[in-house]
Formats: C-alpha cells, sequence, structure tokens
C-alpha cells in the first residue's frame, strides 16, 4: 500500500452549491476555489465523495425528510449530482 497522502473531496454536489437550495453552503465556491488547485498535486489519489438519500424513509430518516421535504427527491435526482468542476 502507497504511503503517498490522498485528497478527500466531501459531497461537491448541486444540493449543497446551488444558492436556491436549502442546504446550499455560501462558502461553497470559495472551498472550491481553494480545492481545485491542489488537485495537480495529487494525480489519482483523489477521491470525491457524493451523499445520496437512502431508500428507506423508516425512524430518523422519515423525520429528517419530512423537515427538508425538498430533498426528498429520487438519488438521480440533479439536486445531488456532482457539481461541474468536480463530475470531471
Amino acid at each position: 500500500m502507497s504511503s503517498e497522502p490522498w485528497l478527500v473531496v466531501i459531497d461537491p454536489q448541486v444540493i449543497f452549491a446551488d444558492p436556491s437550495s436549502d442546504w446550499a453552503s455560501p462558502e461553497f465556491e470559495a472551498a472550491a476555489d481553494v480545492i481545485e488547485p491542489l488537485l495537480p498535486a495529487f494525480g489519482d489519489r483523489v477521491l470525491v465523495t457524493r451523499w445520496l438519500p437512502t431508500a428507506s424513509r423508516e425512524g430518523s430518516w422519515g423525520e429528517y425528510f419530512a423537515a427538508w421535504p425538498f430533498a426528498d427527491v429520487p438519488a438521480e435526482d440533479r439536486l445531488y449530482d456532482l457539481v461541474s468542476r468536480a463530475a470531471t
């Protein structure tokens, strides 16, 4: 196993980037501007995660999506797409 460091980019998705989303981060673009120049230094050691809702609405997930109904869409919805900067 390589001891080289990895860059992990967590959930760079439309749901967190689009200003019209209730989950938008006002600092999303600023964070992306810091992350993007790091990518070449890590080459193929970049891991990009993507959060997806579970199919189950049992237990706490039911309460969660009841509180945030805009996010209660299928995992294939564009809200869960990676932003274009991260999709390459």
